[in-house]
């Protein structure tokens, strides 16, 4: 609050999304450039191998944010900042950024034709293989 991205109202803390976002990009997922790691795969597919990218995460917190309207401390498993934040005040902004980000992953594997395969971390990993493989049975 201190900072200015946060406020209090009828005792609940608050966070300011498009405040926080327009000073720290809280809408990049990791501190990890996406062009970069598309450059090294491009670079695989350029010397002909066959690339396959599995997008791994939990879809019930990663992409649906199901978190219950509560006050949450996150913190980045990389670089350790922390944001406190209620749930139901970023839901919608964070769901729409994380949507945004998975297209933007598929459009540009698909430029170069590098297969996405999202790999929800909760199904194990027969069910995010089993069908790829009987997709890519069905291609040879």
């Amino acid at each position: 609050m201190a900072a200015g991205y946060a406020y209090e109202s009828n005792g609940s803390v608050y966070f300011d999304v498009e405040k926080y976002d327009r000073d720290h990009h809280y809408g990049r997922l990791s501190g990890r450039n996406l062009d970069e790691l598309l450059l090294a795969l491009g670079h695989l597919r350029h010397n002909k191998h066959e690339v396959v990218l599995f997008h791994t995460f939990d879809k019930e917190l990663e992409y649906d944010f199901a978190f219950d309207n509560r006050l949450y401390r996150f913190v980045d498993m990389e670089t350790g900042h922390e944001v406190k934040v209620h749930a139901n005040n970023i839901r919608e902004y964070y769901q729409q950024t994380v949507r945004n980000y998975f297209q933007e992953i598929k459009v540009k594997c698909g430029q170069y034709q590098i297969d996405v395969i999202p790999a929800d971390i909760t199904q194990g990993f027969e069910q995010i293989l089993l069908p790829y493989l009987l997709k890519r049975s069905q291609m040879y």
